[in-house]
């Protein structure tokens, strides 16, 4: 995957720390294979008659996550994730479990799912609300290569801008009934598209306390071996995230 220049609108002197600054994004290419056989899925491929692949945008250990037109919703652009079919039996519990947690869901700053299925010789996939944007990874590296681009104060507003927004989020789970822990929370797992953030995976999301994914180097000293998380072990999480984008993490 490579990133194509993003033009950033900075903030003003002692922003609104609840206003995000708006970064136009001229777009996001991706490394293609030389032979489009190679893909697991080939472009074009339309599932469950209705939603067309279009181009692979990411790959994990799971399965592969795809842009797709939704031609029943005026050719609406949806995210298609699948699974590995190496990796279904495994893979499937995690896929559905995101979906529980996605159906409950309803906040401005976690990604909506549209939909669910199976496809003959594909398997099961969940479709998921596009976001085109950068990770707040993503959003770290480009200040990192181009510091006076942002300018180092300013930057540190921005980053507080993000703070805010996925605060408001985790406070939306930890207020459920019953509570619920994101769990996972790190740079990657959030993507800002210009105007607002998006946690964008959620297949971590759970009841607080219960085991679950961590992440080392965001997960708190008090998370349990098998990932067993509270509500404060987010906030070191969101802590920590904010640390690495600042610069002041590794």
């Amino acid at each position: 995957m490579y990133l194509r220049a993003a033009h950033v609108d900075l903030p003003e002197e002692n922003p609104d720390p609840t206003v995000l600054p708006t970064i136009t994004l001229l777009g996001r290419g991706w490394a293609q294979p030389a032979d489009p056989g190679e893909l697991p899925v080939p472009p074009g491929q339309l599932l469950a008659g209705q939603y067309r692949l279009i181009r692979p945008l990411g790959y994990g250990g799971m399965g592969e996550v795809y842009l797709a037109l939704d031609t029943k919703v005026d050719d609406r652009e949806v995210a298609v994730k699948m699974l590995h079919p190496d990796r279904a039996a495994t893979a499937a519990i995690a896929l559905a479990r995101e979906r529980r947690a996605l159906v409950d869901l309803g906040h401005d700053d976690i990604i909506r799912v549209f939909n669910y299925g199976h496809h003959p010789g594909v398997g099961d996939f969940l479709v998921l609300q596009y976001v085109d944007g950068l990770t707040l990874e993503e959003v770290r590296a480009r200040a990192k290569l181009n510091p006076g681009e942002f300018g180092d104060q300013r930057f540190h507003e921005f980053v507080l801008a993000y703070g805010v927004r996925i605060l408001s989020a985790l406070a939306y789970l930890h207020a459920g009934r019953p509570g619920k822990v994101y769990g996972d929370l790190k740079p990657d797992n959030v993507m800002h598209d210009g105007t607002t953030t998006k946690i964008i995976d959620v297949g971590s999301v759970r009841p607080a306390g219960a085991p679950g994914m961590t992440t080392a180097g965001f997960s708190a000293p008090t998370v349990g071996p098998n990932g067993e998380s509270g509500q404060r072990d987010d906030l070191f999480s969101l802590g920590e995230t904010l640390r690495r984008l600042s610069g002041l993490g590794t």
